[in-house]
């Protein structure tokens, strides 16, 4: 991968799926695709608490691939068959989990891993809140 690395660029494909990558190159007015570098689709679901999970999942799974080919794949996008926006910047969030899928050596990602699991098998200390002012 180029040591220069772009922002990540959303887009729409023609079935309707937030799509994002880094692009390999400036798109000009005057060209018919997009080179998108490590694309992942964006999925979003709703949980039974209400909230919303983001997830984003390679567009091909490197468990398919060549090994030769698992670090990173380019994909080509018919500008005339997306949709994407010149103003949009995805948030910080998106950034760091595009960055764990794709760009993290395996010791980086084994060492997070342990990193998240020690701190999810941490006690959690109950915080005391008074709810009564005692003093009358």
């Amino acid at each position: 991968m180029s040591s220069k690395l772009t922002k990540l660029v959303p887009f729409v494909d023609s079935v309707g799926r937030i799509i994002i990558g880094r692009t390999t190159e400036k798109i000009s007015k005057s060209a018919n695709t997009i080179s998108v570098l490590n694309p992942a689709i964006v999925n979003i679901q709703m949980q039974e608490d209400g909230q919303v999970s983001v997830q984003l999942i390679p567009y091909m799974f490197k468990e398919f691939l060549l090994p030769e080919n698992q670090k990173e794949t380019v994909w080509e996008f018919g500008l005339n068959q997306i949709t994407y926006s010149t103003s949009v910047a995805v948030d910080e969030r998106i950034t760091e989990q595009y960055k764990q899928v794709f760009e993290l050596s395996d010791k980086d990602r084994e060492d997070l891993v342990k990193k998240i699991q020690q701190e999810q098998s941490k006690p959690v200390e109950a915080e005391t809140v008074e709810l009564f002012d005692e003093t009358t």
